[in-house]
């Protein structure tokens, strides 16, 4: 009993020590922001955007030179898209305080937004010149949009604004030139890999060594190999994919668990595109030594076995366990619609053979593939294609094959075989498939 008594005393000290920091946390945090922005700012991030604003709009009626509060409101104003609103607090908030690099950073999204561009790289300017650490928020958010399948003309917008505030930071060009890259403007892409090289060099040998550089210098080197691949520049491809592979290695080599295997399937796509399929094979053979149950290098392996007419040891050499194949197919998915948007339809076309092979029998990699000969005009193809997918999903995934039947419907109506045409959007509605609606361009 003694014991337990000692214990509850114990509990109950230091349960006292925590509700006293919290008070004196609140205190100290009080004393440096309004409560008013604090509880507007508590609201907005649990999904009450109204009651923040009511909040800020009560505090700036009874105390209007709070720059903090006017910061936060215009902040919600763009949150809300209602951009001259918030520019207009921004103003506000920056007579009250000049000279503030995040007020004026904040200010200068707003004003691109508003496509002033020339006042917005004024205030960056500023920024710049005050405290060039405020470019750190919007590489995050650039970096966010990458890591959740944003837009990747969100990265870019984002990333630009890091740049304009500190263009030295070999990173902040590695993030942009994958937006570039996955939109489909390869040639961008490029010239920003390069730039951020030229500024990964220019830090001291020591800097180089340390940290997370060492990885930057890789990521600028696979995102190089990427942007020539994508403007078929297949030699270049393969010297930036080889150097990747070489500082990765320098960098790695005692934990390959930690090596991507990007730098590895762009050299071996670099060769396959230049036809050197014995090349491309003896690569994907290096690179499954250090990366032995890599889907996509066994898929790759596959492609060359087949383009070396060796179809058996082609389909051994494919991904066999299910797990293997559906990370292969998603991650050559994913670069058939990076080329199908940038309009790039012959490398779409071999991505999407890669996601077949890495995945083979699979509809959804069928009909990826019969998206790509749709917009190459080869109808026939697709036809046989769609046939497949079909016979693959079945009953077992209708909305699979409402897709199919729809896509069905697209090529035999291009092909004026329009009474076949209206059987194949039939058969679709009638699975419960929906046509997806036309796009609306987004402007930022």
């Amino acid at each position: 009993m003694q014991t337990k008594g000692k214990s509850e005393r114990i509990y109950f000290v230091a349960g006292l020590l925590v509700l006293g920091a919290g008070i004196l946390l609140t205190t100290l945090v009080a004393n440096t922001l309004p409560v008013a922005v604090l509880t507007a700012s508590m609201l907005e991030h649990t999904g009450n955007p109204e009651a923040a604003m009511m909040v800020l709009n009560t505090e700036l009626k009874m105390n209007s030179k709070n720059a903090l509060a006017y910061r936060q409101r215009g902040q919600l104003y763009g949150i809300l898209r209602k951009n001259q609103e918030a520019l207009d607090d921004y103003n506000q908030a920056l007579k009250l305080a000049p000279n503030r690099p995040l007020f004026l950073a904040e200010r200068g999204e707003i004003l691109l937004k508003l496509r002033q561009v020339e006042r917005a790289s004024e205030d960056f300017r500023q920024v710049a010149a005050l405290d060039r650490s405020q470019a750190i928020p919007f590489h995050q958010r650039a970096f966010g949009v990458h890591s959740t399948g944003g837009a990747p003309a969100d990265a870019v917008t984002l990333e630009s604004i890091a740049l304009a505030i500190d263009p030295t930071v070999p990173k902040y060009y590695n993030n942009r030139a994958l937006g570039y890259i996955n939109s489909g403007n390869y040639k961008a892409g490029l010239a920003d890999c390069l730039l951020g090289l030229s500024f990964h060099e220019g830090l001291s040998s020591v800097e180089r060594e340390k940290g997370e550089e060492p990885a930057v210098k890789t990521l600028l080197l696979e995102n190089l190999a990427s942007a020539y691949l994508g403007l078929a520049m297949y030699d270049k491809a393969q010297e930036s994919a080889e150097e990747a592979i070489q500082w990765a290695l320098k960098h790695y080599d005692e934990k390959p668990e930690s090596l991507g295997d990007l730098p590895f399937v762009y050299r071996i796509l670099a060769l396959m595109g230049a036809k050197d399929y014995q090349g491309a094979l003896k690569a994907a053979n290096a690179a499954q030594q250090k990366l032995p149950e890599n889907s996509k290098i066994m898929a790759l392996k596959a492609m060359a076995l087949s383009a070396l007419k060796r179809p058996q040891e082609a389909r051994a050499a494919a991904p066999q366990e299910e797990d293997a194949r559906v990370e292969g197919r998603d991650q050559f998915s994913d670069m058939t619609e990076t080329a199908l948007e940038a309009g790039n339809l012959p490398q779409a076309l071999q991505f999407s053979e890669l996601a077949n092979l890495a995945s083979p029998d699979d509809t959804y990699a069928v009909l990826l593939r019969a998206r790509v000969l749709y917009q190459m005009k080869q109808y026939d193809r697709c036809l046989a294609d769609i046939a497949t997918a079909i016979d693959l999903s079945g009953s077992v995934d209708s909305n699979q094959t409402g897709k199919a039947l729809y896509l069905k419907h697209q090529t035999l109506k291009e092909m004026g075989r329009d009474e076949e045409a209206l059987t194949a959007l039939d058969e679709s509605r009638k699975l419960g498939f929906k046509p997806p609606p036309r796009q609306v361009p987004i402007f930022y």
